[in-house]
């Protein structure tokens, strides 16, 4: 009796995961710096809230589950470029089931000290 209340209540809990899952899509944001620096990226997360974190390197790659009916999806990446390279960009995309939807690259200007924000969003109807 014990051991069939104890399936039941499993079953039970893995028809709800599956169910969520099963009505749910993978959301990526990607962001690439052609030169290694600390950046800050702030995006909106599978709970769809505001999240901003602070990263070192050249990259930042973040996978969401996010429901169906997920609509919104913003990215933003601030950047620093203290040294005045030259030449540099910000490349930040947006990507649903590892396909991109919406991609911008954004030069850097390099003949002055260059602290700013690059913004990327996408409405989904």
């Amino acid at each position: 009796m014990l051991l069939k209340k104890i399936k039941y209540a499993i079953g039970k809990k893995y028809r709800k995961l599956d169910k969520a899952i099963s009505g749910s899509r993978c959301v990526g944001y990607m962001v690439h710096l052609s030169f290694p620096t600390s950046f800050q990226v702030s995006f909106i997360d599978e709970n769809g809230l505001p999240r901003i974190c602070e990263y070192t390197g050249t990259c930042f790659d973040q996978r969401l589950l996010v429901p169906e009916n997920f609509k919104k999806m913003l990215i933003k990446v601030f950047v620093s470029n203290p040294m005045k390279l030259k030449e540099q960009t910000v490349k930040i995309a947006i990507l649903q089931e590892d396909q991109v939807l919406k991609e911008k690259s954004f030069p850097i200007c390099h003949t002055e000290n260059f602290d700013g924000w690059f913004n990327l969003d996408l409405v989904q109807a």
